[in-house]
């Protein structure tokens, strides 16, 4: 129950306390001091009566019943004396003296005392008198014993009135203490409730305390250390705040993601890129057997063997096989309590670019190695010199074409690197004529058509002004209408159509061809993929055309569509988000 009192009321309680003790001894050693000055006063007093008497036994002690009822009277007191066999001589009541005879007065404490010639003193209860007595004895030279008697009533009383009023004084010195007390309770708890909620709020994050420093005494000395502790958390946390902040900013800046994991493999930490590779937004609070995605991540789990030491480049894959995922683990300090940090590579771009590359190698090489094999093995017979002129300009004719295809090759190489590296920002847009751009196609790729004996026609509105690149339209339209062409049925048609739609400009090239088989149809904007390689190469295909359409569609925002049907014919529909204008600027 103390413990839930104010540390005032617990001062207080104390003080009083210690008052109350102090108090209560002193009056106990007090009130037996003076009770015992009483009684030696008292017994004083006896004893010079009882010597008195004594003498007057001793001198009149013929007629010792008539002497001791006048030094009663005299002596206010109880007078008996006794002859050396124990029988009264005298008594200073008669009928106090029939009931001392018949009690056997020699086995009292003090006439024995008194019998073996020492002053006897006894205080006890009376039955003759019926009270509590103070006696005193001495004996005479002739052997005889006189007692003297009296009620220690007097002395209770004195006693009474004098433990009332140390009782009053101890009161009045209580009440004195009490009121003091209270002021030093309340001067000694004053500062130190001030510390007490300096303290608070020190602990509620309330730094910027204010306490008296000037005090010389211990309670100045815990200010000056509480303002001290103040200013240096203000300090340190100032830091740990920059230091988080720093932290927050490194990790939410990082291209990998970086989970902190405990001993038990819940997740503590996770930056922006965590969240995004792993594709969990509420990684926080999880173990990692509990990513859905990465199901593979539980190889990591504390207590497994590959956690035991250091975890380099390990690769896991998500529950698709989509993404992989180089994993990088580096226990911390053990007093960490087995905390490890695992950083995530995205590594699947990387391992798509990687096996892009090696194919595109492996298809340009071979997209190279015909032409050029071509051109060495006539150049060889050439400069041998072992051919007519015919033959020779049949072989110049064909070195000629081969070297044009690798032209063909190269540039297209070029145009799509050029591309990639080209950022979508720097596609320049302004106000073009659609229809304009239509015409140039047409007009450009009228020959061809007329080589391939196919039918070349245009749809359009009158007037199409958006706000496009017109020369990634143009080479979007050449390379579809050219494959088209190049593939299309003789005396078949191509049909180049144009339209405004919602959000910009719809583009059509319809064909009908051949057309594509449906397992060829996710493919066709691959590099170097072919349908039919065979004659994709004699009609001088190099197989990146739709590759570059693709790419220049994805700068603009847009999209392609492919939908074909063997026998019946090919269609590509080209949705570009544009800006319509009204007309095209002088």
């Amino acid at each position: 129950m103390f413990r839930h009192l104010s540390f005032r009321t617990k001062l207080l309680a104390s003080y009083l306390g210690l008052v109350f003790l102090s108090e209560a001894v002193a009056l106990g050693v007090l009130h037996s001091a003076l009770a015992s000055d009483l009684r030696q006063q008292l017994g004083r007093r006896l004893e010079h009566q009882a010597r008195g008497a004594l003498r007057w036994v001793e001198s009149g002690g013929r007629h010792p019943q008539r002497l001791a009822p006048r030094m009663a009277s005299m002596l206010d007191a109880r007078i008996t004396i006794v002859a050396p066999e124990g029988r009264v001589l005298g008594e200073s009541s008669p009928s106090r003296r029939a009931q001392a005879d018949a009690r056997g007065i020699l086995r009292t404490p003090e006439i024995a005392q008194a019998g073996r010639g020492h002053i006897g003193r006894a205080t006890r209860y009376s039955k003759v008198d019926g009270e509590e007595m103070f006696f005193l004895a001495l004996r005479t030279q002739e052997g005889a014993i006189v007692r003297l008697g009296v009620p220690t009533r007097d002395i209770e009383s004195t006693l009474a009135s004098l433990r009332l009023r140390l009782f009053a004084a101890a009161a009045i010195a209580f009440a004195a203490a009490l009121f003091f007390g209270l002021l030093m309770a309340r001067w000694v708890a004053h500062p130190l409730k001030r510390m007490t909620r300096a303290a608070s709020r020190l602990a509620e994050g309330e730094y910027r305390i204010e306490l008296p420093l000037d005090s010389p005494d211990e309670f100045g000395t815990l200010a000056r250390a509480l303002t001290s502790l103040g200013d240096q958390l203000q300090s340190k946390i100032g830091e740990l705040t920059a230091e988080r902040d720093r932290l927050s900013a490194i990790l939410g800046s990082m291209v990998e993601g970086v989970l902190v994991f405990d001993g038990r493999g819940h997740i503590l930490i996770a930056n922006p890129s965590a969240i995004r590779v792993l594709r969990s937004p509420a990684l926080v609070g999880k173990r990692l057997d509990e990513v859905e995605r990465f199901p593979d991540l539980a190889r990591f789990l504390p207590g497994r063997s590959e956690s035991l030491s250091p975890v380099r480049d390990a690769l896991i894959h998500d529950s698709e096989a989509t993404s992989t995922l180089a994993v990088n683990i580096q226990s911390l300090h053990e007093e960490a309590g087995g905390t490890c940090v695992a950083v995530l590579h995205d590594i699947t771009q990387l391992r798509r670019l990687q096996s892009f590359q090696k194919s595109f190698i492996a298809d340009v090489s071979h997209e190279l190695r015909t032409p050029v094999a071509a051109i060495q093995g006539f150049a060889e017979t050439l400069l041998r010199g072992r051919t007519d002129a015919a033959t020779a300009q049949e072989f110049i004719e064909i070195i000629f074409r081969h070297a044009q295809r690798i032209g063909r090759l190269v540039a297209d190489l070029l145009r799509l690197s050029a591309l990639e590296v080209r950022s979508r920002d720097e596609a320049p847009q302004s106000p073009v004529d659609v229809i304009a751009i239509i015409k140039r196609v047409h007009r450009t790729l009228g020959d061809q058509a007329s080589a391939a004996k196919v039918r070349l026609e245009t749809q359009a509105p009158e007037a199409l002004v958006a706000r496009l690149d017109p020369d990634a339209v143009e080479q979007i339209l050449e390379n579809l209408v050219s494959n088209a062409l190049r593939y299309g049925r003789e005396g078949g048609r191509v049909l180049l159509s144009a339209y405004a739609g919602e959000q910009g400009v719809h583009l059509e090239v319809r064909d009908d061809g051949p057309g594509i088989a449906a397992e060829h149809l996710p493919r066709i904007m691959e590099r170097f993929y072919r349908v039919d390689p065979g004659r994709s190469r004699e009609r001088g295909g190099t197989g990146l055309g739709l590759a570059i359409v693709k790419e220049l569609i994805d700068h603009m925002d847009g999209s392609i569509r492919v939908e074909s049907e063997l026998g019946k014919g090919t269609c590509f529909f080209i949705e570009l988000p544009a800006e319509l204008q009204g007309k095209v600027p002088a």
